[in-house]
């Protein structure tokens, strides 16, 4: 139905194209096919979109079965034929139903590719391997960003041509690669690459060399229990580094001169493993200006091991403790430094602890750190909502908290 307005004026039909072009590239393909309804002006508007988002492709309450599938899958198709193969600036994909035609996937991709497209997110689950990357898109000149999510730890099987020479952000999520020195040939073939992120994959030989890259994050694709496996990073100019992974014994990291910004969620090792390797890995950030911890800290030990990490960041200026678990093991001693660190006295202006629950661990640490932290400007603590913390506790923590300014 159509807005009208004073005298009968069609306020939707009267709104910029470009407006109208930008408001629906925001949304996903189903509901701006929809919007045709609104005015009669946009009956065809959609069809010249470059963006084209089936990411929500059935409603929360439709059933995954064999007619629902077949009919997306026909949908899609319309879609891609209407639009006369003109331009796509981005394609996003999602197909985890088990009744999806891989066949008609690596089409659709394929005719993303020869629309030139710029942006492509494709993701897929399914129990049994799959094929459904066309081998053109390891050519494709025009892609900017690719995200491939394979649920599962599906194969990924690169070809031994690969060439993308404006891919500037990549993303790899469960995806394990029978030859390694394809994946190498991946990033090796990545001039410009900035931004890469692999997530749940399986890597026994991993090289990264890069000056080009700004942004780095490792979750959970190291294989930290295999002797043989082989890491070297060389990223001169990285930025920002995320890790919730393991540190494997054969990890090669050269400086991070560059370094601002470091998100540690966990870092962990194989007991077999040298003790001194994930310190080594942390002399390594030394450069970090902002720093996110979260994860577990339950011995006495992995207390010690954060007050060593702020020794080997002169110059942090913010530190935020994201969801910490904080365990029992871990002993008064635990919380009281035997040197305070130079960024402490010197640098470190603010500190937030998020998910705050009460714990006497938690204000161990905040008590610590406002009686340590000498140029301290703001400390932000935001109480956590979960609906397992009372809100008797909650209230009784952040009068503990004053009052251990007060002392300060």
């Amino acid at each position: 139905m159509e807005e009208e307005g004073v005298g009968g004026e069609d306020r939707i039909r009267s709104l910029p194209e470009s407006l109208i072009r930008h408001i629906l590239s925001l949304l996903p393909t189903k509901c701006v096919v929809a919007t045709t309804i609104l005015s009669r002006g946009w009956n065809n508007l959609w069809i010249s979109l470059p963006v084209l988002d089936f990411r929500e492709w059935k409603s929360p309450n439709t059933q995954e079965t064999l007619s629902s599938t077949n009919s997306f899958m026909d949908f899609v198709d319309r879609v891609l034929l209407l639009r006369n193969m003109s331009d796509i600036k981005k394609f996003c994909l999602t197909c985890n139903s088990e009744y999806f035609d891989d066949q008609r996937i690596k089409a659709w991709i394929l005719t993303a590719i020869q629309c030139r497209v710029e942006e492509l997110i494709v993701s897929r689950d399914a129990s049994e391997r799959v094929d459904i990357i066309p081998v053109d898109l390891y050519t494709c000149e025009s892609l900017t960003s690719l995200d491939i999510d394979l649920f599962g730890g599906q194969h990924l099987n690169l070809p031994q041509l690969i060439s993308f020479p404006r891919l500037k952000i990549l993303q790899l999520s469960e995806i394990s690669v029978f030859r390694q020195r394809n994946i190498q040939q991946l990033f090796s073939n990545c001039p410009i690459l900035e931004e890469l992120c692999l997530k749940y994959c399986l890597l026994n030989h991993l090289n990264i060399i890069s000056s080009t890259l700004k942004s780095l994050t490792f979750v959970s694709s190291l294989r930290i229990c295999m002797s043989d496996v082989k890491i070297k990073i060389d990223t001169p100019n990285l930025i920002s580094i995320t890790v919730d992974d393991g540190i494997p014994q054969h990890l090669v990291v050269e400086s991070f001169p560059s370094l601002v910004d470091a998100d540690i969620h966990r870092m962990y090792t194989d007991p077999s493993v040298p003790v001194d390797v994930i310190p080594n890995f942390v002399k390594k950030l030394s450069n970090v200006k902002h720093l996110k911890l979260s994860g577990n800290i339950s011995e006495t030990q992995q207390v010690k091991s954060l007050f060593s990490f702020l020794q080997f960041s002169p110059i942090l200026e913010s530190l935020v403790f994201g969801r910490v678990c904080y365990g029992d093991e871990a002993n008064e001693d635990a919380f009281t430094l035997d040197v305070v660190p130079h960024c402490l006295l010197m640098n470190l202006k603010s500190i937030k602890f998020q998910y705050f629950e009460g714990q006497l661990k938690e204000l161990d640490l905040v008590q610590l750190f406002l009686q340590n932290a000498r140029v301290l400007q703001m400390v932000i603590i935001e109480i956590s909502s979960d609906h397992f913390v009372s809100s008797d506790k909650k209230k009784h923590s952040a009068k503990d908290v004053e009052d251990f300014n007060k002392i300060v």
